[in-house]
Parts: C-alpha cells; sequence; structure tokens
C-alpha cells in the first residue's frame, strides 16, 4: 500500500525497485522555484526508513532543511520511553530524533537508527495528521549525490573486491566479495550505513562507532559480476627430514582467472591459507 501511494503521489513516471528486505521508489521532481518541496501523507512517512530520502541534481543552489508536520508526528515523543518491536520481542527504548528513527536502547545504552513507525509501539494513541513538507535547499557539484539528513565529516570509500579461502590442490571456482572499506577524517557515530553502487542499492550493515581515520570493513556478500577461476599444478616435491620425521614438500604453481561483468575495473585482493600436515613416511 505504500508503495502505490508513493508511485500514485506523483504525476510523473516513478521507477520501482524491488529488493529482498525493502523497496526503493525513485522519480522526478520538477523545481520551478529555488526551494524544492515534497509532500507525504502520514501512512507513507511511516514506511519510510529513516534516513533514506535523497536528492540527486546537478544543480541546487543551497544547503537547508526544515521539517514541519502536524499533530500526529514523533516529535512530541522525543526524549521518551517507546517500545521497540523486532524479531517477536518488545523492549523499551527511548526516543532520541523522531526525523532519523534514531533511538536508545536502555538496557544496552547503545544508539540505532533508521527505525520506522511501523516498528514502534507507544503508551499514548498517535493523533491522525495531515500531510508531512519536507522542504530542502542544497548546493551539489555537478553529478553528485547527497544523503540526508546531511553530515559534514569527509568519508572516503574504496571499492575492494575479497576474496578468502582455503588452500586446496584442486580446481575451485566461485565469486568474490563485495568489501567497501571506509574511513572518515572526524568521529562517525554508530548507526546504519546504505551502500550505492553504480547507482543501486547492494546492501545496508550497522557501523560501530568511528574514531577519526580508523579503518572499517563493509562486507556485503558476493558479488555477481565478478567470477574466478583457479587451479594449482604440482611443480616439483622433495623429501626433506624434519625432528626426525620426514616429509613429503611440494612446489606449487597457482593459476587464477577472473571474469569481471563490469566496465568499471576495481581492486581485488586474495587470501588462501594453507594447512600443513606432518605424516611419517
Amino acid at each position: 500500500m505504500l508503495l502505490s501511494g508513493l508511485i500514485l503521489s506523483s504525476a510523473q513516471a516513478a521507477t520501482l525497485r524491488l529488493y529482498p528486505n525493502f523497496a526503493e521508489v525513485r522519480r522526478t521532481v520538477e523545481v520551478k522555484t529555488r526551494a524544492l518541496e515534497l509532500d507525504f501523507s502520514q501512512s507513507q512517512m511511516n514506511g519510510l526508513v529513516g534516513g533514506s530520502l535523497y536528492l540527486s541534481s546537478p544543480k541546487v543552489l543551497s544547503r537547508l532543511q526544515t521539517v514541519k508536520s502536524g499533530t500526529g508526528s514523533l516529535e512530541r515523543f522525543e526524549g521518551k520511553t517507546v517500545y521497540l518491536r523486532e524479531d517477536g520481542k518488545v523492549r523499551p527504548v527511548k526516543l532520541i530524533r523522531a526525523s532519523s528513527g534514531l533511538v536508545q536502547d536502555l538496557q544496552t545504552g547503545r544508539f540505532r537508527s533508521g527505525i520506522s513507525v511501523g516498528q514502534l509501539e507507544f503508551s499514548q494513541p498517535l493523533e491522525p495528521s495531515g500531510a508531512n513538507s519536507v522542504r530542502y535547499r542544497y548546493t551539489l557539484p555537478q553529478n553528485s549525490v547527497y544523503s540526508l539528513p546531511f553530515l559534514s565529516p569527509k568519508v572516503t570509500v574504496k571499492r575492494v573486491a575479497r576474496l578468502e579461502t582455503n588452500f586446496y590442490s584442486s580446481f575451485i571456482k566461485g565469486k568474490f566479495q563485495r568489501l567497501y572499506r571506509l574511513t572518515s577524517n572526524v568521529l562517525l557515530p554508530a548507526r546504519t550505513v546504505t551502500v550505492r553502487d553504480v547507482d543501486r542499492v547492494v546492501g545496508s550493515q550497522s557501523l560501530p562507532d568511528l574514531t577519526a581515520n580508523e579503518e572499517h570493513n563493509l562486507r556485503l556478500g558476493q558479488d555477481p559480476d565478478l567470477n574466478f577461476t583457479r587451479y594449482v599444478k604440482v611443480s616439483s616435491s622433495s623429501r626433506v627430514k624434519v625432528f626426525g620425521t620426514v616429509q613429503r614438500r611440494y612446489t606449487y604453481n597457482i593459476y587464477s582467472v577472473t571474469l569481471q561483468r563490469r566496465e568499471r575495473p576495481r581492486a581485488s585482493e586474495r587470501t588462501e591459507a594453507a594447512q600443513s600436515k606432518i605424516g611419517d613416511e
């Protein structure tokens, strides 16, 4: 129902992308003045993941975010105890910031963002309200994308194809893993990070508190566009005696072929863990 409402609320064409755990609606909006105004009903706002609304544009004038909401908004519960329903359980949390769904677990003291209204229960009923108006003014470089709400840190993300396997003397094939190496020039608080690569969402992951210049690896599963095949040949073998035990020592040549289906090249890393076994001969 939410997706239909979002699509029908726009007179222009919309693109719907379905993922395993969520859906994404993309549409073009027409800017007639210096201010861009987006209107959502309360039911639509309840289904949006906090922080997932973003604007992509070659020319926008200045940065400013203003949120106006009706009497049924969550702002009146900020700083109060609400109840988070997750995995069939309900536990008390404190609502810190309604606009991004930021809550604090009262037992652990940890913070989480991106919590939607549908996951929360309240001691008082939510009053019905009219539309929520969200107004944004930004300055964006050419062909750039900013996510909302804005963050001032300079965040660097390096895309890496990572392969970690055990050593096998036989033929194997498979896919590389998606890895995004993230660093920031200042402290980044813990929150959920959604990664968009080549204009598509490839996954999301909880990010712990990161100190300035600390490196963190986001591992987001297999990369279907990057395959490998690998086989091994024995180049030589010999017998050696170590601590009174005769061992056979092998020298291997490893051959590997990587097939990349994307035009954009990416750095790759490979690690093979080998185990040795000592036996009498």
